[in-house]
Formats: structure tokens, sequence, C-alpha cells
């Protein structure tokens, strides 16, 4: 038994299906996605502002005040020179 359709037209039949599905899924994904944004927008205007409770207040400061730790120098001695061969033992010999 054949299918009644031919390939080329079941291909195109197939896609036809899989496209309307895709835009409907689009539809929809965008829906929410302005609708969330919208709500974010008025929760922002109308609702409490940010940094309202004591944590956040805490946790912002904090963020606030962190620096880069500085890295301390280190002091050489003059074996530690010898090793790293800025300092020659004998300078009579080189």
């Amino acid at each position: 038994m054949e299918n009644p359709l031919s390939k080329r037209e079941a291909k195109t039949v197939h896609l036809k299906g899989r496209t309307r599905l895709t835009h409907a899924f689009n539809f929809a994904s965008n829906f929410a996605s302005n609708f969330a944004a919208t709500l974010q927008f008025h929760v922002a205007l109308f609702g409490k502002s940010e940094g309202s409770t004591r944590f956040e207040q805490n946790l912002i400061a904090r963020q606030k005040k962190k620096k880069k730790k500085k890295k301390k120098k280190k002091i050489y001695t003059f074996y530690d020179n010898v090793i790293r061969g800025e300092t020659f033992l004998f300078p009579a010999l080189t």
C-alpha cells in the first residue's frame, strides 16, 4: 500500500505543522517574557525599593567594601639573593 501523498507533499505538510507549532511556542515564550518584564517594571516602580531589608543592605555594603588585597613584598636576605643568582658569593672569581 502506497502513501496517498507523495514524499514531497508529505514533507511539506509535516513542515507546515512544525512551523505552526514553533510559531505558537515562540508567541507563548515572548508573551511570557514580556509579561515578566512588565511585572518586574511595576514592582520596581510601586513595590519595595532595593535594599529595603537589613540583609540586603549588609550585602550591598559588603560588596562596596571589598577591595583587592595587597601582596606583601618579600624582603630578600643575602642568601635568598645568592639562590636567585643576583648576588655572587665570590665576586672576585667571576
